[in-house]
């Protein structure tokens, strides 16, 4: 595999176990990296889910080479939640001040509680879309990571493939029989040299969708992750996890605010915050009754079809907390067991590869036989790469249901 790139994964097998929370026992891996780029910020969260080392270190702008943008995972989540737009816009409406007294149709206090609801609500609302545009941003970055580095899987496949090419042509013109393996091995080059300039395209394209999430558009350059991807399995519980996410999310707050905030100062900014959290709710409403002068001091409103509503779409949007964050641990978990076995087959694969050298040294086998050992090994890691990052990208799926980004 190259060495161009300032990464590498470097798996290691670690001979203790640990039981899943489905009571099979299944073996711990072990991906070395530099620094653990991903966990919660939030405190319940962080009993869950290994803990980052995310700082407020300033985001790097130019790069060390002119070609390549070095970028952290915890700088991409940081960036992303900071440049999010509707999230920005969100808080600067909630730091807009309220209706002055003149302006303030009910009483001050009226208003007051009316205004302290709308930037609750403004708030809950910017984390959460802070949360979501994190979570693209690092799938992004894991995606484009792997890319790269199936890039020099494929490099490193065409360099043997040629070899194997270069060796079956130097023996026909010495006067052999042209080998069956020489037209399969020109046919498996065009491929690879096809899927390398497939790869070229993905990862521009995943690189210039990256640097939109995290402000650098107008950066020269292509962003190359400069984390690896450590792989801890979590003894994690269904329960807790899920008990985490309802605690956690904001979106969920955010309806959980509004049923806790109604009353009869607040019913008009309820209803209008409603239609935003939960569309479907708010547009099933009947409008609020419009009271003034003696009406308005002498009647005590109906609210109870709004009561109603939001309490509903309150239970409503917990269960798809708790249902979105058990399927993202059941994935998680699937992906965990498929990366051991991936990492058995590597195994067998870097074994054979060795036998087959030493039986070459000998003079039992022949170059070629080590080299489609050495083909089959790449396809190997490979393999092992794409169940890497599948895991990964389950693990910022499950962070995010659980309102840990």
């Amino acid at each position: 595999m190259s060495r161009r790139k300032t990464f590498a994964l470097a798996v290691a097998y670690a001979a203790s176990c640990s039981f899943g929370v489905f009571g099979c026992r299944t073996p711990e891996l072990v991906v070395a990296e530099r620094a653990d780029p991903a966990a919660a910020a939030v405190q319940p969260a962080e009993r869950l889910l290994p803990k980052p080392n995310w700082s407020d270190a300033p985001l790097p702008t130019t790069s060390t080479t002119p070609t390549y943008l070095r970028l952290t995972a915890e700088e991409c989540r940081r960036a992303a939640r900071n440049h999010s737009g509707t999230a920005n816009l969100l808080d600067g409406l909630a730091a807009h001040p309220g209706p002055t007294e003149a302006s303030c149709f009910r009483s001050r206090k009226a208003c007051d509680a009316a205004d302290t609801l709308r930037r609750s609500i403004a708030h809950d609302l910017s984390e959460d879309i802070r949360s979501r545009t994190a979570a693209a941003a690092l799938d992004l970055y894991y995606r484009l990571q792997e890319a790269e580095l199936l890039q020099d899987v494929l490099t490193a496949s065409l360099v043997e493939v040629n070899g194997l090419i270069a060796d079956g042509e130097t023996a026909v013109k010495a006067g052999a029989r042209e080998p069956a393996e020489l037209a399969t091995a020109k046919v498996t080059r065009s491929e690879l040299l096809g899927k390398a300039t497939e790869a070229q395209v993905g990862i521009a394209r995943l690189s210039t969708e990256l640097k939109g999430l995290v402000g650098l558009d107008a950066v020269p350059g292509r962003i190359l992750p400069s984390d690896a991807v450590n792989v801890v399995p979590e003894p994690l519980d269904a329960a807790s996890v899920a008990g985490a996410a309802v605690q956690n999310r904001a979106d969920l707050r955010a309806i959980r605010t509004l049923a806790g905030g109604l009353t009869d100062d607040t019913a008009a900014a309820v209803q209008s915050a409603l239609s935003a959290v939960s569309p479907l709710a708010g547009a099933a409403l009947p409008p609020l009754p419009k009271l003034s002068g003696l009406a308005l001091l002498c009647t005590t409103p109906d609210f109870s079809a709004l009561r109603e509503a939001v309490n509903s779409a309150a239970k409503d949007k917990e269960r798809e907390v708790i249902r979105e964050t058990t399927t993202a641990l059941d994935e998680l978990l699937a992906r965990q067991d498929a990366l051991a076995f991936t990492r058995q087959a590597t195994t067998a694969a870097a074994k054979s590869q060795d036998d087959i050298a030493i039986k070459v040294k000998n003079g039992v086998l022949g170059a070629a036989d080590l080299r489609k050992a050495k083909l089959d090994k790449l396809q190997a890691d490979a393999d092992e790469i794409r169940a890497v990052y599948a895991w990964k990208l389950a693990e910022i799926k499950l962070r995010r249901a659980v309102g840990a980004l």
